[in-house]
This record gives structure tokens, C-alpha cells and sequence, in this order.
């Protein structure tokens, strides 16, 4: 069967006309009756014309070297290689893929079948790809690892538009080793810094500690505002801190303070009520009772010693109460020391004469020391004396002399300014400050004037030791 530059290709028992396909001449072609199919082989060349309603059906694949441009339409059967410009319209039949093309070019290992209106994908894609996709993708997209990531990604960015597409943020990931979010099943909200700061600020809670040291910590269990700790908890000391009229104790760096220098205290700082401080006295100073602000044991003031150590514990407002006070002598605050007594028998005292007393109230006093000796039975200072004088006779206003003489040795003045002008006569020191130790021993010592009239007396006194 020969063939002219035009062939009339006849399908489904019907010649159509309007169908032509020109074809080179030199070129080979091979019509079957039986089938009504025209069967082309080693076409090289270019391929222009119009197919309406004709199947152009291959028999082998085609390695086509040339450009392709096909305006009419039909049904394209088995594997194209090579490039592509226009569009194409119809059905894929045995072809793995199905995608719309336009105006777009195509390098690709693998088979493809065409549709211009669209469709789906499925199976693997190697290659470049220029120009739009239109549809959905069912698949696995080469590079991903195993985990369904990206190896060799950094600084990794999540685009998210808004609703109206106008501007666009990130999620950046930008870690420099291996990290593992997990996102919660179910719908939320991320919080950020400014949402944690507005709760701390809403709870009233503090700046985050600086620096904290919380090593394998066993604190117990909490039961509705309190904490049961289950093992101790060591408080630290803090620094020294100087002695003032408002002492800031408040403000120390640890609940155990050693206070130092003699200032008077009168006050403590301001802080939260149940705050505790320890403090170490280093030295001797008043600390000044105040029924609301400082209360101290005894409801009144106290003379610290070195050593002392006393607990004290914020009411709030400024006001602070001493919950427990230890001296370092061992004394108790609550006791404020002992007292000795003595005497003698009624006198009628010489002029200018020494008299030594003791504790026999029965017996004159001898003009010679260390035969009325008082013993001390325990260490402290003698912080006062109280003379008590019945004068039976009254002299006249000369002033004597009253000293508290230690181990027949060291005088130690009570008063000089003694009369006996009338009955009784009675004086007092209480701002003495003479140490003694227990074994020591003590006389009164009475030194008369050279009176005009000379009184005739009983003389009696008590001391203070603490």
C-alpha cells in the first residue's frame, strides 16, 4: 500500500475527513485494515497538524529529537522522553502519573501521562520541575531521613501566614544539637516570656533567685500552704553587722548574725512578719525594751555580755519580739543575780576612824580589816549597794565615807557624801561595777569624819552580784 503526502486515516468504520496527518515523505507507514489503526515506526522530523476525533495508538516507545507541537487532541499510550512546550488535553490509560502542564518544561526519568485538567500523582518523582502545580500530593518527597525530617537542615524556619495572607512569621529552630519537642494532642495556645512575666506578676511572686544551689533536695510534701520537710534544712550565716540605734537585721545576708560594737539599740529594721534572726552579741550593749517595737524578756532593758545570743523574731511593721535569750556566763536573763547582807552592833563611832563590817550583825566592827570577811559563792559583779542606818543619836551633818573593800586589798567607793544627822539615814549606788570571782571575800568599810556631835548607830547594807 502506497502512500501520498496526505492520508485519510479511517477509524470505527467512519472516514473522517477533517483528520489528516502529514508526514515527511521518506517516511514509513503501515496501515491495518483489521484494526482500522495506522502504524507509524522511526519517525524523526516534525510532527504539525490537527487529530479530531482519531487515536493515534503506538505500538513501541518513541525517542522523539524534535519540538512537538500538537493543537488538536486524542490519547497519548506509552513513554515519552524528551521535551515539551504547550498543552495538552485528555485522559491518562496506563501511565503512572497524571499532572497539568502549561507552558512549563519537563526533564524526567521516568513516565508520565499528561492530563490538562488536572488530577493526582502517585509514585516516586525524580528531577527538576519549572513552572505550577495545581492539585494535591499523595506520597513521600525525596531527601526525607528516616525520622520524616530533613538531614544537613540549620536554622530551620516554619512560615506561618496570617488569615488574610498579607504578612508572614516564623518559627525558627536554630539548635546547634540533637532536640525533641513534643506537642501536646489538643488545641492550645503557646505561651511566651511576656505571658510568664504577667503571671509571676498576677501571683506576686519574686524575681527569679540568682545563682540558687539546690543539690539533690529532699524538702518533703506540701499540704495546702505549708511544706512538712522530711529531712533539715542548714540556714547560713551572714555577715557582721555594727551595732546602731536602728539595727538592720532585717536586711542581714543570713539568719545567723554576729553584732558587733557597743551602740545602743533602740529598734530593727522593717520585714515580713515570721522572719527569723539569730544574733551572737560580740560585745556590751543596752538593748532598749519597747512594748511594741522591741520586746525583750522581763519587760525590760537588757545589758548584753559577749557571747550573749538571742533569737529574735518580725511581728511586721518594724516591731520585733526576743523569743529566747541565752547569756554566754550561763545565767539565765530571767535571773538577775544574788544578793548579800551584813551588819554589826550598835556603835558610837570614833572620829576620823576606819570600821570593817561582815556578816555578823551581833558583833561591833573591829578597826582592822579581814576579820568580817563575806565570801563569794559565785563569780559576777556587784552592781549595787543599799546602807540602812538607824541612828539612835543623831550627830551632826559631817559626811563619811562607805567603800566596799575586796580581799582586805582594793577599796572600791559606795558613796562619800554618809550622814547621820538624822534617824534613820538611808543611801544607795546602783551603778556599780566591781567584778568578783567565788572564793573572794568582802568588807564594808565605814570612815568617819571628825563630827561636832558624834551619832550613836546601827549600820546594815545588802549587795547585788549578777
Amino acid at each position: 500500500m502506497a502512500f501520498d503526502k496526505t492520508i485519510y486515516v479511517a477509524t470505527y468504520q467512519t472516514i473522517q475527513s477533517s483528520g489528516k496527518i502529514l508526514i515527511s515523505s521518506s517516511r514509513g507507514a503501515t496501515w491495518d485494515p483489521i484494526t482500522r489503526t495506522l502504524y507509524a515506526t522511526n519517525l524523526s522530523g516534525s510532527f504539525v497538524g490537527t487529530i479530531a476525533s482519531a487515536s493515534y495508538a503506538t505500538s513501541a516507545s518513541y525517542a522523539i529529537t524534535a519540538s512537538y507541537v500538537i493543537g488538536g487532541g486524542g490519547t497519548t499510550t506509552g513513554s515519552f522522553t524528551g521535551s515539551f512546550t504547550g498543552s495538552l488535553l485528555g485522559t491518562a490509560q496506563t501511565a503512572s502519573y497524571v499532572l497539568q502542564a502549561v507552558s512549563a518544561s519537563y526533564a524526567t526519568t521516568a513516565s508520565y501521562a499528561l492530563n490538562g485538567g488536572g488530577g493526582t500523582t502517585t509514585g516516586s518523582f525524580t528531577g527538576s520541575f519549572t513552572g505550577s502545580f495545581t492539585g494535591s500530593f499523595t506520597g513521600s518527597l525525596f531527601g526525607k531521613d528516616a525520622t520524616g525530617g530533613y538531614a544537613g537542615l540549620t536554622l530551620f524556619k516554619i512560615n506561618f501566614k496570617n488569615a488574610a495572607n498579607t504578612f508572614t512569621s516564623f518559627f525558627t529552630n536554630s539548635n546547634t544539637a540533637s532536640r525533641t519537642y513534643l506537642f501536646k494532642d489538643r488545641d492550645g495556645t503557646i505561651m511566651d516570656d511576656t505571658d510568664y512575666d504577667n503571671i509571676n506578676t498576677a501571683l506576686g511572686l519574686k524575681a527569679p533567685l540568682v545563682s540558687p544551689t539546690l543539690t539533690t533536695p529532699t524538702l518533703g510534701v506540701a499540704s495546702g500552704t505549708s511544706l512538712v520537710l522530711s529531712s533539715f534544712l542548714n540556714e547560713a550565716k551572714g555577715a557582721n553587722i555594727a551595732s546602731a540605734s536602728t539595727t538592720n537585721i532585717g536586711a542581714g545576708t543570713g539568719n545567723y548574725i554576729n553584732i558587733t560594737g557597743t551602740t545602743t539599740i533602740t529598734a530593727f529594721d522593717t520585714v515580713q512578719a515570721g522572719t527569723r534572726r539569730i544574733l551572737n552579741f560580740n560585745g556590751i550593749l543596752t538593748l532598749t525594751y519597747n512594748a511594741t517595737s522591741l520586746i525583750l524578756p522581763t519587760s525590760a532593758n537588757i545589758v548584753t555580755e559577749a557571747g550573749d545570743v538571742a533569737t529574735f523574731v518580725s511581728l511586721g511593721s518594724g516591731n520585733w519580739v526576743c523569743i529566747s535569750y541565752n547569756r554566754a556566763s550561763g545565767k539565765s536573763v530571767y535571773y538577775q543575780g544574788y544578793t548579800l547582807q551584813g551588819g554589826g552592833a550598835s556603835l558610837s563611832p570614833a572620829d576620823a576612824t576606819s570600821y570593817f563590817y561582815g556578816p555578823h550583825y551581833g558583833q561591833a566592827p573591829p578597826t582592822t580589816g579581814g576579820f568580817r570577811r563575806l565570801y563569794i559563792p559565785k563569780s559576777g559583779t556587784i552592781k549595787s549597794c543599799y546602807l540602812f542606818f538607824t541612828n539612835t543619836v543623831a550627830g551632826t551633818s559631817e559626811t563619811s565615807t562607805i567603800y566596799i573593800r575586796v580581799n582586805n586589798t582594793t577599796d572600791n567607793t559606795v558613796s562619800s557624801s554618809i550622814t547621820n544627822d538624822a534617824n534613820p539615814t538611808i543611801f544607795n549606788n546602783t551603778a556599780l561595777s566591781i567584778a568578783v570571782v567565788a572564793g573572794d571575800f568582802i568588807e564594808l568599810k565605814w570612815a568617819t569624819p571628825a563630827w561636832v556631835t558624834n551619832p550613836i548607830s546601827v549600820f546594815n547594807w545588802v549587795i547585788y552580784i549578777e
